[in-house]
């Protein structure tokens, strides 16, 4: 019997393919070694310096973008633009938990940290990203259509906790407006789409210039006023973190779009749906809690004016380089807590029921929480809402007559318990009115009908009898 064993054939016995939503890729086949037991959905085992990542089943969101007339290895650099407030901020943002990939063949390839500049924070805003495009990305897949380069961004889990995108453009930059000795509050207003059309000197390798979108970032020129209230501040500090004032004082600086800030000191808040934690004696922690201004603001819930989670990130790498290192930094939206009255009322006569019942709703949400109607109305921490109070403000509306049963209720616990006095059931914890009260209207007496006047009979009323007086007959 020979030893010797004759060739084997190079044509596989049998390819197994993977179907895909864009197409399909042959996953056993040549020279690749088929298990015994082969995967029967797409496994991408990718070697990172992080080690092996398999993602197929925990994508939460996947985006994918494919780009024409790059040959690698090339720069591309991308305009995001999200829509501002889609992220949730009550959400807590896992760290770098949106992973970029570049399609080289079938297999997706994860960016390495040096080829990847992102100015967007992981989605949290609009911005720039600038991708180093290795060889090995090319043109020709079955996985998805041929022709182009392919990236994808995933998030396998907290998808809420980024923004939704609303345009992507390529080729973008960055421009810095330049002090002409222009108009002082030329930089407070931002510029509209479209302004920036051209370059200041022409350049061949530039064919077309476009702004798609509104300025961004600038500020008016300082006033006295705020240049003297800054210095002292600054000498008071001297850019350090270290009283609660300080920090108050450094993020109100820094951030002009917030309206209020608050410090506490070894209090550790850390919001979240399955385990929130709320400490007040944890040495080493300092929570700061935000509230973002209003004012000339669209698009907002003005009931819970939460700050976005792209400014919550900013005020905590803004306050990192100024604070100890031994402390524990964590920046949050107040915990918004909502008030609800239900009582019956009584309108007076001769109005409309269903158009002054949602009238009056809309009065005690505003009396309950005033910013959301008045622009310079301060947001409170230490308000307290008192039954007697409210009681006599429903009363004196013009339009109510009387009103009964009234029950207020705190609602943290989505629990109904009437109180006397409603007040903070945390530090950061703002009273807030409900969206929506429960009004019951006590509908008028009816009015009484009087008797058809005939000629048949007459009734005349007495004291103790009633007369029937019938006229004659003819």
């Amino acid at each position: 019997m020979p030893l010797a064993s004759s060739p084997a054939t190079d044509e596989p016995a049998a390819t197994f393919y993977h179907l895909h939503p864009f197409g399909e890729a042959a996953r056993h086949g040549g020279t690749s070694p088929v298990s015994l037991l082969p995967e029967i959905v797409p496994q991408y085992n990718i070697s990172t310096p992080d080690g092996p990542q398999n993602n197929v089943g925990k994508d939460g969101g996947e985006w994918l973008i494919g780009i024409e007339g790059l040959k690698p290895p090339q720069v591309l650099s991308l305009l995001l633009q999200v829509a501002p407030g889609t992220a949730d901020p009550l959400l807590a943002k896992p760290p770098n938990h949106v992973k970029w990939w570049y399609l080289a063949g079938n297999d997706w390839r994860p960016f390495a940290e040096r080829d990847l500049s992102d100015g967007t924070h992981q989605l949290l805003q609009s911005g720039l990203i600038r991708f180093s495009v290795p060889r090995e990305a090319d043109q020709t897949h079955t996985l998805l259509p041929s022709g182009k380069i392919w990236l994808r961004a995933t998030v396998e889990s907290a998808v809420d906790a980024v923004n939704q995108l609303i345009g992507v453009h390529a080729q973008g930059c960055a421009v810095t407006m330049v002090d002409n000795q222009n108009d002082p509050q030329l930089g407070a207003l931002p510029l509209p789409a479209g302004t920036i059309a051209k370059l200041l000197s022409p350049q061949a390798a530039v064919k077309k210039v476009v702004q798609p979108y509104a300025t961004f970032g600038g500020s008016a020129q300082e006033d006295d006023a705020s240049y003297y209230t800054r210095s002292s501040e600054r000498l008071r500090h001297k850019d350090r973190a270290i009283t609660m004032w300080d920090y108050e004082r450094l993020l109100l600086q820094a951030f002009p779009q917030l309206h209020k800030v608050k410090c506490l000191n070894h209090l550790r808040y850390e919001p979240g749906s399955t385990s929130p934690i709320y400490r007040e004696l944890a040495p080493g922690h300092v929570t700061i809690i935000s509230v973002t201004d209003l004012r000339q603001l669209n698009g907002v819930d003005r009931l819970r004016p939460y700050t976005s989670l792209a400014d919550l990130t900013a005020m905590a790498e803004y306050l990192k380089s100024r604070t100890s290192c031994f402390v524990n930094l964590h920046v949050r939206n107040p915990q918004f807590e909502p008030v609800k009255a239900t009582f019956k009322v009584r309108f007076f006569d001769g109005l409309d029921e269903s158009f002054y019942e949602e009238q009056l709703n809309t009065d005690m949400v505003n009396f309950l929480s005033p910013w959301a109607s008045a622009t310079n109305a301060a947001i409170d921490f230490d308000g307290m809402i008192y039954k007697s109070m409210l009681v006599n403000f429903i009363e004196e509306l013009s339009y109510v007559d009387y009103i009964t049963d009234l029950v207020l209720s705190h609602t943290t616990d989505n629990t109904q318990q009437d109180v006397e006095t409603v007040r903070p059931s945390t530090q950061v914890s703002i009273l807030v009115s409900a969206r929506q009260h429960g009004i019951t209207v006590i509908p008028g007496v009816a009015a009484t009908e009087q008797p058809e006047n005939c000629s048949c009979s007459t009734q005349v009323q007495g004291s103790g009898q009633v007369v029937l007086l019938t006229p004659p007959e003819d």
